[in-house]
């Protein structure tokens, strides 16, 4: 039987329907090299096929302005790509290019509606290649077939859609990843190669399963010592899943994992004592 807890539904600035704002101003980059402070609300930036952002530090910022919306078919470059301040809001950033930083590639600290990577879009940081940090407010991830270096979600994140052919290295949540404008707060066509949700991380879905696998996605290993629930079950498989570690069952609040359809390669019950301790149903 499920569990009963409270999750904080976030209220994003842009429902699931309604569409980005419009541009007050379009501010469109060749080549650029130094800082970009995006300074009007609903300013759109547009980075062209071929152009440059580069940054000694951070490329692309938002300080407090909001709406902001980012288009990127070339190359953002910093120790950060593109940065959202606390009180900051940005409706979209799309990406057929490269957004990349020897830390991240995109630091939110502040609101970001959706992010969608296209099939030729890279995300990439050595930390991670999206970071939504811990009072941060993330709505979506689309992969749509691009590739994006590894997701770290410490905040309040909806859902990550990863798509056809696209590619994620790695999935971290410490925090509420809740599906409630989209059915599952993780959906996989594609290939992650690992998904961790650790002590603290929350993934949970109104409608549906918290992680869905489609027939053509494969995940090669889920790590699990946090909650993974929904209105239906934690996991649904359609299609492979390596290793699933998993500590959710004796001393979790939800109860036993519950996983439906194909099963994994291999399945390990964490046991941290004779109170906790993994089960899967």
């Amino acid at each position: 039987m499920l569990g009963v807890w409270t999750v904080s539904l976030v209220s994003f600035g842009v429902s699931a329907q309604s569409s980005p704002p419009v541009c007050s101003t379009t501010t469109t980059i060749i080549t650029n090299s130094g800082l970009i402070t995006l300074g009007a609300d609903r300013e759109c930036l547009q980075i062209n096929s071929g152009g440059t952002v580069t940054g000694s530090f951070v490329a692309v910022r938002n300080l407090s302005v909001q709406d902001v919306q980012i288009t990127n078919q070339g190359t953002i470059n910093g120790s950060t790509g593109i940065f959202a301040n606390v009180g900051a809001s940005i409706s979209s950033i799309t990406n057929s290019g490269s957004i990349s930083g020897n830390l991240y590639g995109i630091d939110n600290d502040g609101t970001i509606t959706t992010v969608t990577n296209n099939a030729s879009g890279l995300i990439s940081g050595e930390i991670a290649g999206i970071l939504n940090r811990s009072n941060a407010q993330m709505r979506e991830i689309e992969n749509r077939g691009g590739l994006i270096s590894a997701i770290d979600n410490l905040g309040a994140m909806d859902s990550i859609l990863n798509r056809n052919s696209g590619g994620i290295a790695s999935l971290i949540n410490s925090g509420e990843l809740v599906a409630s404008f989209s059915t599952h707060a993780i959906y996989n066509e594609g290939s992650i190669r690992n998904i961790t949700n650790n002590s603290s991380g929350v993934i949970f879905s109104l409608a549906s399963y918290g992680i869905s696998n489609d027939r053509s996605g494969a995940i090669e290993s889920i790590t699990n010592t946090g909650s993974i629930s929904g209105v239906t079950g934690g996991i649904e498989n359609f299609g492979s899943i390596g290793t699933l570690n998993n500590l959710q069952g004796q001393g979790n609040d939800i109860g036993a994992l519950i996983y439906d359809g194909q099963l994994p390669g291999n399945y390990n019950i964490i046991i941290n004592g004779p109170t906790q301790y993994g089960q899967l149903i």
